[in-house]
């Protein structure tokens, strides 16, 4: 157990975000929970808003990848509050903006990840940031998806991935692709989906990605179950 001794809460809360991380890194989210609820507590000791806001999205991470939904959703809520509160720049905002949707598409609110998903798109901010407009077109497809609106999803995906592209991000394009490719089998486009896959694919099986089988039995159902059209 690590005790933080110092007595300023600023500086108190920069360590426990950083034990966080580290316990993130090491796999131990119950861990990492715990430090960043205290780095949450302190930031607002410290009336750090902005930072205070930002540790609330953190947590929010944290909560999804243990399976805790609701709080997942209240905490990217309360980053997306703090920032405006603080007229945070656009950047951190549309961050939050984006944490609030993919909480919502995790629970079933495919209508209000779509509106967060638009507001964050309507800003300047994303011009020069790739990643960051890839996630919000990714989030953007997945709710249409799930609204049924495949064309929409499809067009979302096909944005998300040059972006990703551009940016480099590999796993996220990947992942991407591999939504992509669900679009296209449930719109009956078989080989697309195929051929979405098959990208998706080429990007894992290099990274050794636990993934890939997942997606390589996607591939082969398709040929040896194809759906029916």
């Amino acid at each position: 157990m690590v005790i933080v001794t110092s007595r300023n809460p600023d500086a108190q809360a920069h360590v426990h975000q950083c034990l966080a991380r580290a316990a993130t890194c090491l796999g131990r989210v119950e861990e990492a929970r715990s430090h960043m609820e205290r780095a949450v507590e302190l930031f607002a000791d410290a009336g750090e808003i902005t930072a205070c806001a930002e540790s609330h999205r953190q947590l929010s991470w944290v909560a999804e990848q243990q399976g805790d939904l609701k709080a997942a959703l209240f905490h990217a809520q309360r980053s997306l509050a703090g920032h405006r509160a603080a007229n945070t720049p656009g950047p951190r905002t549309v961050a939050a903006l984006t944490a609030v949707s993919w909480c919502h598409i995790l629970l079933g609110r495919h209508r209000q990840a779509l509106a967060h998903c638009q507001e964050a798109l309507a800003g300047p901010e994303l011009h020069d940031r790739p990643y960051l407009a890839a996630d919000v077109w990714d989030s953007t497809g997945l709710a249409q998806h799930h609204l049924g609106r495949h064309s929409d999803a499809a067009a979302s995906y096909e944005r998300a991935l040059a972006l990703y592209r551009r940016a480099g991000v590999v796993q996220a394009e990947a992942d991407t692709l591999r939504r992509l490719g669900d679009t296209h089998l449930t719109s009956g486009q078989v080989e697309q989906a195929r051929s979405a896959w098959t990208q998706a694919l080429a990007l894992l099986e290099p990274l050794g990605h636990a993934d890939s089988e997942a997606v390589r039995t996607q591939l082969e159902a398709l040929t040896t179950n194809p759906p029916c059209r």
